[in-house]
């Protein structure tokens, strides 16, 4: 009875990031990436739909905590608020196995320079992203893509079909 009642009592654990769904992608185009202070061009990346507190993944003016893939802030396409599902994506070719997920410094990622990033890759503990493979199967083949807009409908039917939150549903439609 008493430990029932201290297990109730106990503040909940976050949750640490899961990726359930990934998509690589190339583009047809050079795009630049900008979510850091050196932007960069860039042909090809992934596409995630993340599990995360939802705490972490509202999205917030100013100051809020950055969700990062390996080294690169993960470029958010929406942030549910009630049901912590995240859509993004970051550049470059991904090794999803060995990237660890992490929630960065609060701060905008597109200030933070590359040595920091690194660094803050560094300070933070490479956190379990669930079944890479099931993950890659559920996104299916790599996305071959004219441009950043054929990514970002990609995105946007995840949105849809994952979060809980109204506004995420009214930006997709």
């Amino acid at each position: 009875m008493l430990l029932t009642l201290l297990l109730l009592l106990a503040p909940a654990r976050a949750q640490a990031p899961e990726i359930v769904w990934a998509r690589p992608f190339t583009l047809a185009q050079p795009e630049t990436w900008t979510m850091t202070a050196s932007p960069r061009p860039f042909t090809e990346g992934l596409l995630v739909e993340l599990r995360v507190d939802p705490a972490v993944a509202e999205l917030r003016e100013g100051r809020a905590p950055a969700l990062f893939l390996g080294g690169e802030p993960l470029f958010r396409f929406n942030g549910d608020r009630v049901g912590g599902c995240v859509v993004g994506f970051v550049p470059g070719p991904v090794d999803l196995a060995a990237a660890p997920v992490f929630v960065g410094p609060a701060t905008l990622p597109e200030r933070l320079q590359a040595d920091e990033a690194d660094n803050a890759a560094r300070g933070r503990p490479a956190l379990p992203v669930g079944d890479v493979k099931a993950a890659l199967a559920a996104g299916g083949a790599p996305l071959r893509a004219a441009d950043l807009r054929d990514v970002q409908r990609e995105a946007m039917a995840r949105v849809a079909a994952c979060s809980a939150t109204p506004e995420d549903h009214q930006r997709a439609d």
